[in-house]
Formats: C-alpha cells, sequence, structure tokens
C-alpha cells in the first residue's frame, strides 16, 4: 500500500454522498498524512542522505591520493554510498563505473 492509496482511501465512495463537513475532515486527514510523511522524508534526506553524499564526494575528492587513476576510494566510515557514488560520477568528466 502506498501513501497515494491511502491518501486517496479517504475520499468518499464514488456512489455515496458527502456532506462538505465530511470532505472538509477528509481532506484535513489526508493533509495530515501528507504532511507526516513529507516530515520524515526531509528529516531522512537531511540527518541520513546528505551526510552520506559528503562522505562519498569528499572520499572522491582524496582518490588520486591512494591511487593515480583515481581507481580506489577509501570511505572513512561506513554509509550508504551507491546512490551517491552514481550521481556523483555522473558530475565528475572522464569518470565511470
Amino acid at each position: 500500500m502506498s501513501i497515494t492509496d491511502m491518501v486517496g482511501a479517504l475520499n468518499p465512495p464514488w456512489n455515496s454522498s458527502a456532506t462538505n463537513e465530511e470532505i472538509d475532515n477528509r481532506f484535513e486527514r489526508a493533509s495530515k498524512i501528507m504532511g507526516e510523511a513529507f516530515l520524515m522524508k526531509l528529516d531522512f534526506y537531511g540527518k541520513a542522505w546528505l551526510p552520506a553524499r559528503d562522505i562519498v564526494e569528499q572520499a572522491l575528492h582524496k582518490r588520486k591520493e591512494l591511487d593515480e587513476e583515481g581507481r580506489i576510494l577509501h570511505l572513512p566510515q561506513f554509509c550508504p554510498w551507491k546512490v551517491s557514488l552514481v550521481s556523483l560520477l555522473g558530475l565528475i568528466p572522464g569518470t565511470f563505473i
């Protein structure tokens, strides 16, 4: 079940009548769900994804210190690195995976 399914389920059934108050209440519930999901995602990006990307980016800048061709990447600590590496390599001319 996706978040869009959850929000969509708050719509009244197509074959029932709903008052404006009921529709407003359902909209408020949907807004709350989406607001909470957005804040969780924002928290993840700020506290986990961006710091991991910074670690990978710093390691990329230092890669030629370990190997003059830059083939070795040393991450000084554990972090999720794959997505950041792929996106950052796309910004550096002459690099590939």
